[in-house]
């Protein structure tokens, strides 16, 4: 930002997940998995009308085996045909094979399943798109130096920024180096003025005067080697083509050098790009915490040993992914009435029974045959039950309530860590100054055995996806931002080393 204060600092996208299932035994078996990031013409420049399919993986269950590469194909390429028809003009494949030990989506494949190296998956993917122009439905394809040199880019605003890409993160990692760079030119130059200003008082006859001679050669041929470093520097500026952008000078040089491994798909002429309409996605949001990119899934598997490594343990894998996402709703912060069914966070909880609760309403009308104890943070009392006319629960309805509920209790954590009025006349401030107040002084949090404090984690989780505040009071907030963006860090660095390993082969 200080360097390009015009861009925009916000590149909004819609992340997302299409898994691929076939019935083996009759039991579903999930062998194909595609992350991706829509940009739509809402999105400002340089991300515009641009598709990034940021992840893709899978496992060689398939059958019969003849046909896995083609349903393969068919799966990307009509996807490429579904945004093409909305309005997307550009799609980005980063052509990058996992490092040894690395897994994309899926974790553990067979152990009969080879890794592509660099050159194959850049062939794979190249068959794919000239299967695509055949098919009408890509225009053309090149590699992304090429892109840059027929656009003529200027400036490193100009270049697309993904999350989780190869260039956000080679951009920064460039910055620090110039940065580094103009550091060092500013201190061999303040050292030459420096010298300059000194006057020579030796007296070459004094055996002192040999020595601080001798030390005085020995400081100038250090300058001077510094000064040689300086000048191949910038020898090596002068050399390659220069734009006037020092950032943009290091990145087109790398664009020259990895170009084989980014390919851009144009989907329309990029002349009638004025003559597409608004994009408008006909899918609804959905909001779903293990498809919420690649990490979330991987780690998950990685936590609970959800190996596909075997069609046996595939299979009860994909048993336990498909649990999740049919009950994607049922999240840890809400839960429901055992007598009404209603959503409800504040409950009364039976520590006997499986899993037993009961609203407050429930609980004063019926009771329990043991004794229960009641749980929550007593922010949801005035939810309103949504029924039907036979006097059922409209479903609908419920989860809106349920979603209004959540956002309720966020705003309500918000307010209370930012509020320092002891006489504030919201009365659910005083429930979460004092739910607050007991997270940072309880001893079972560590544990995971206190519900208060499980459910206020929850909470500052769900408030933390969607935090752009780097002072943000809400507790736990900033450490949760700091381990999203590490995992992502951590991915990303693996797909980096992957490229360079590519490139030490050839």
């Amino acid at each position: 930002r200080s360097r390009y204060p015009d861009r925009t600092s916000k590149l909004p996208y819609r992340a997302k997940a299409l898994f691929a299932f076939q019935k083996i035994d009759g039991v579903d078996v999930c062998f194909f998995g595609l992350h991706i990031q829509e940009y739509s013409s809402d999105c400002p420049a340089p991300n515009t009308r641009r598709v990034y399919i940021s992840y893709l993986d899978s496992v060689n269950y398939f059958k019969p085996s003849y046909l896995r590469t083609k349903v393969y194909h068919e799966i990307i390429l009509g996807y490429l045909d579904y945004v093409k028809q909305r309005g997307y003009l550009y799609a980005h494949i980063w052509a990058c094979p996992p490092h040894e030990g690395d897994d994309y989506i899926f974790h553990c494949h067979p152990e009969t399943q080879k890794t592509p190296k660099p050159k194959r998956l850049q062939d794979w993917y190249k068959t794919i798109l000239d299967k695509g122009k055949t098919e009408g439905i890509v225009f053309e394809y090149k590699n992304i130096f090429a892109m840059c040199v027929d656009e003529e880019m200027r400036s490193a605003v100009d270049v697309y920024y993904f999350d989780g890409d190869f260039w956000p993160q080679q951009l920064e990692d460039s910055i620090k180096e110039i940065e580094k760079e103009e550091q060092e030119q500013r201190q061999l130059e303040a050292q030459e003025m420096e010298e300059g200003d000194e006057p020579n008082e030796e007296d070459p006859t004094a055996p002192e005067g040999k020595n601080k001679s001798s030390k005085a050669k020995g400081q100038k041929k250090a300058n001077k080697s510094k000064k040689n470093q300086v000048k191949r520097n910038a020898a090596k500026k002068i050399t390659s083509k220069s734009f006037g952008d020092a950032l943009f000078d290091k990145v087109y040089q790398i664009m020259e050098k990895h170009k084989e491994a980014f390919f851009v798909v144009y989907l329309h002429d990029p002349k009638t790009v004025c003559t597409l309409p608004p994009i408008q996605d006909p899918d609804p949001l959905i909001n779903c915490e293990i498809m919420d990119g690649r990490d979330a899934f991987l780690n998950q598997a990685k936590e609970l040993r959800l190996e596909f490594s075997s069609l046996r343990r595939c299979k009860f894998s994909t048993l336990h992914l498909l649990c999740d996402l049919h009950n994607r709703d049922n999240d840890r912060f809400m839960y429901n009435c055992n007598n009404c069914s209603k959503n409800v966070e504040t409950r009364y909880h039976c520590p006997e029974c499986t899993d037993f609760d009961l609203c407050i309403p429930c609980y004063d009308k019926i009771g329990h045959q043991h004794t229960m104890k009641k749980i929550g943070l007593g922010i949801d009392l005035d939810q309103p039950v949504v029924k039907q006319e036979g006097g059922a629960t409209n479903p609908a309805e419920a989860k809106r309530v349920k979603t209004e509920s959540i956002q309720r209790c966020i705003q309500s954590l918000v307010h209370a860590c930012r509020c320092k009025d002891e006489d504030c006349h919201l009365p659910s401030c005083a429930k979460m100054k004092k739910v607050v107040q007991h997270t940072r002084t309880c001893k079972k949090k560590k544990n995971g055995g206190c519900p208060i404090c499980k459910q206020l984690i929850a909470l500052c989780c769900f408030h933390s996806k969607n935090c752009d505040d780097e002072n943000c009071p809400v507790p736990f907030c900033p450490s949760i931002k700091q381990r999203l963006k590490n995992q992502s860090r951590i991915a990303n660095r693996s797909r980096i080393h992957g490229i360079h390993e590519m490139r030490r082969r050839c």
